[in-house]
């Protein structure tokens, strides 16, 4: 028999994976009581004809109905409370599935077409339409007489009746309204660019688009119409959170006590920004129910500071500025403002807050007594109390280095110490548990060939430490040089325990919980880059839609169902995150089911 040379050996491991993943996929669905799916033969169309579904948010399959409401949400399980009295969320994807199922579908408008870029010579060569005095077919020399934006005036001559037939080549919003074409275009460059985005484009496309002042007088409506459209959603949201409240706490009065996440962050980085947007989070829906903008720049203000006269009285009602102080100091303004008005606007009192661990905000409205002598509870975020770490110890390592009596350690340990920080507090939600798997980093790291310490670290095949895998399954460990990749020299471990002491305190673990805001935060920026500069309206604009995309999902958020291409595109900017957490989620399961497999062969052996 020949030997089989490397890359034979190859493909014939890849084609015996591939058998073995075939099989386990049969036998699932075997025991599921599915048939496996066959390729079928293409019609003639090229498409198998597909059931009509009606369409549900970020294209998920419809969910019944069990109970008629606004809503229409199932009841979610009762999730163990934490000892802070905040219920964790549950970490699925279906916390953030569950959020877009709350919102209701908008009414889809009749029409289903779709723009295209044509070009002016194809266009008017090939253009059929039926005269509408004569009603044939015989239209001839077409030409655009007239441009508005991106639309376009199509002028014909019948050779039957010699009649002319005007034809725009989009729709209006109302008989005598603005182009759907010259909106979109707007909309689109209002999110990238502004007029340069229009400008670009008249470059490429060899044609003229728009003049300055249309844009701005468009973009103007557009604005307005954005932030009314989010200021609806808003209502919407807190109306869905008011049923979800009075189904977990049937008894619960008209204004409701829950718990939000809250956390400021700056239009520009550093402390020299000229806005703040400050976002509540309802904690156990994920949705937005009420935001503040706070503004201490007005360019009108600036251009005219110098001039004397009463053209400050007339200007005031337009003024951008409502905030006076430094950037820092915005969040706590924004947080008396949202606080003060929850009760008359939302009919809610925040009285837990998810927050940064040294939020002067949240002193600030505990003095206030806004809700008299009810108590608002704080809550740290998990983010903060991480980075509080890392920053406690970069602090230690710059300290003890000045004065030479240091072993050096490098700044990726320190950021892996961090990370493991997070993960014990995250995959733990008992507060023994935290602590352990928090002194485990500790002595994982520092642990040597000589000194082995592994007595916290978790015991059995399915643990991340190699050392007690080993030993779970009846193997020598190797050696610790190769298998521990951050480690932490002997001289510094007692200061390093006294630190994570210092983050360990029950008090503070009991009070860590995941923040809903910074995925918020990336949604918004993503919109508004903190590199550029944005008037008021503008941001307010971009900040309200990427709002209501967070609620609602972007297909919705858009207020029709799109089709085609489109709704696909929109459909797969919703189930983006969801898909991502899966995926990790799935490597996590394969991982453990692994270990799992390996630990049941051994006991087999045995």
């Amino acid at each position: 028999m020949v030997p089989k040379t490397k890359m034979q050996k190859k493909i014939a491991l890849i084609a015996q994976k591939k058998k073995k993943k075939k099989n386990r996929l049969a036998s699932i669905a075997e025991k599921s009581g599915m048939q496996p799916q066959h390729q079928s033969q293409p019609s003639l169309s090229g498409m198998q004809p597909q059931p009509q579904l009606q369409p549900s948010l970020s294209g998920m399959q419809p969910q019944p109905q069990s109970q008629p409401g606004l809503s229409g949400v199932q009841p979610q399980p009762q999730l163990q409370p934490s000892p802070s009295g905040v219920q964790p969320q549950p970490q699925s994807p279906a916390s953030v599935k569950r959020k877009l199922r709350l919102c209701i579908p908008p009414v889809p408008l009749d029409r289903t077409e779709e723009y295209l870029l044509v070009s002016q010579e194809k266009l008017l060569v090939n253009y059929k339409e039926k005269c509408e005095h004569c009603k044939n077919f015989t239209l001839d020399s077409s030409s655009v007489t007239l441009r508005l934006g991106a639309a376009n005036r199509i002028t014909s001559e019948c050779r039957y009746c010699g009649e002319k037939c005007e034809y725009w080549t989009s729709y209006r919003y109302e008989p005598h309204g603005k182009f759907d074409v010259n909106m979109k275009l707007v909309e689109f460059a209002l999110e990238n660019n502004g007029y340069k985005t229009i400008q670009d484009m008249e470059k490429i496309f060899e044609m003229k688009i728009m003049a300055s002042s249309k844009f701005f007088h468009t973009a103007k409506d557009i604005e307005a119409r954005g932030i009314e459209e989010s200021d609806k959603m808003l209502r919407q949201a807190r109306e869905l959170v008011h049923e979800y409240v009075a189904r977990e706490q049937p008894d619960s009065p008209e204004v409701k006590d829950i718990a939000v996440t809250c956390d400021g962050t700056l239009s520009n980085r550093g402390f020299v920004a000229k806005f703040c947007i400050l976002p509540v989070i309802h904690f156990k829906t994920g949705l937005v129910v009420d935001y503040e903008l706070l503004s201490k720049y007005c360019h009108v203000c600036e251009k005219n500071k110098d001039n004397e006269g009463d053209w400050y009285t007339d200007h005031e009602p337009k003024c951008y500025k409502n905030f006076e102080g430094s950037s820092p100091a915005m969040e706590t303004e924004g947080w008396m403002c949202l606080w003060k008005r929850s009760v008359e606007k939302c009919k809610f009192r925040y009285t837990t807050v998810i927050s940064d661990g040294d939020s002067k905000a949240y002193s600030t409205i505990v003095n206030e007594k806004i809700y008299g002598e009810v108590e608002i509870r704080k809550d740290d975020c998990i983010n903060h109390i991480s980075k509080r770490v890392g920053k406690a110890l970069r602090n230690y390592v710059q300290k003890k280095s000045r004065k030479g009596s240091l072993t050096q350690v490098s700044e990726v340990t320190l950021g892996k110490i961090q990370e493991y920080y997070r993960k014990a507090i995250i995959r733990n939600k008992n507060v023994e548990k935290m602590r352990k798997a928090i002194f485990a980093i500790i002595e994982h790291c520092s642990s040597t060939d000589d000194d082995p310490c592994h007595e916290l670290c978790p015991e059995g095949v399915a643990t991340w430490c190699f050392f007690n895998r080993a030993k779970a399954v009846g193997k020598p460990a190797g050696s610790h040089e190769q298998h521990v990749h951050y480690p932490i020299h002997q001289d510094i471990k007692a200061d390093l325990y006294a630190i994570m002491r210092k983050y360990s305190t029950d008090d503070l673990l009991s009070r860590c919980i995941q923040n809903d805001n910074e995925s918020l935060n990336s949604v918004m920026w993503n919109k508004c880059s903190k590199n550029m500069f944005y008037h008021k309206d503008r941001l307010h604009y971009l900040i309200a839609k990427a709002i209501t995309e967070f609620n609602m999902g972007f297909v919705h958020a858009q207020g029709i169902v799109p089709h085609g291409k489109v709704g696909k595109i929109g459909e797969e900017q919703d189930n983006e995150k969801c898909k991502k957490f899966e995926a990790k989620q799935q490597k996590e399961e394969r991982s453990s089911k692994k270990l799992k497999a390996m630990e049941e062969e051994r006991r087999h052996d045995l």
